[in-house]
């Protein structure tokens, strides 16, 4: 019993090979969905009808973009959403977001929960309370990506960053050392 198998459906250049049950194949252009063609023959020279499998080929990851709700004016205790798109609008994966100095990853969500506007749309998001440990001017914040079939993108830098400081004492007003009827004076 021979074998021919190509990535073409005229199976076009693949010569007669002897049967195997298995059989390495390298497949052509990069991600995305492939079909392999196979043809059989018997021993008295009969072929088979073409026969074919198709299936996604998934070999990277990658995020595309990340904002972050609001940009500025954010305190301690305040909430944050954070947006990640990924190439390809993969579902099923989990993308994570990294505040230099915390220690912790942040999960973001594509199941319609937590801030996610949407379930399974290959948006990850997350509204998160910002926390009272966290302080330091423009610190940097990375996204990173996995998907369903394990492929983790290489970090991924926000254009915009995070402050976290104290807000100013609470000032106490003495009360008013001179007035009249359009001007005050205070002190504290």
């Amino acid at each position: 019993v021979l074998m021919k198998i190509s990535n073409s459906a005229a199976v076009e250049g693949a010569d007669w090979e002897t049967f195997r049950t298995t059989r390495n194949w390298i497949l052509e252009g990069g991600d995305g969905s492939k079909t392999v063609y196979a043809l059989f023959m018997d021993e008295n020279g009969s072929e088979s009808e073409l026969v074919s499998k198709t299936i996604e080929l998934d070999t990277y990851a990658a995020v595309s973009g990340i904002s972050i709700t609001p940009e500025t004016g954010i305190n301690v205790g305040d909430i944050i959403h954070f947006r990640m798109n990924v190439e390809g609008n993969e579902t099923e994966g989990e993308g994570y977001i990294n505040i230099e100095g915390y220690p912790e990853d942040i999960r973001l969500y594509d199941s319609g929960l937590s801030g996610d506007t949407a379930p399974s749309d290959g948006i990850y998001e997350r509204d998160f309370r910002s926390p009272s440990s966290l302080r330091g001017i423009e610190l940097m914040v990375t996204g990173r990506f996995t998907d369903r079939v394990g492929n983790t993108s290489p970090p991924f830098e926000a254009e915009g960053t995070l402050s976290f400081t104290d807000p100013p004492e609470p000032v106490n007003l003495i009360g008013s050392i001179d007035s009249t009827v359009n001007r005050i004076t205070i002190s504290w």
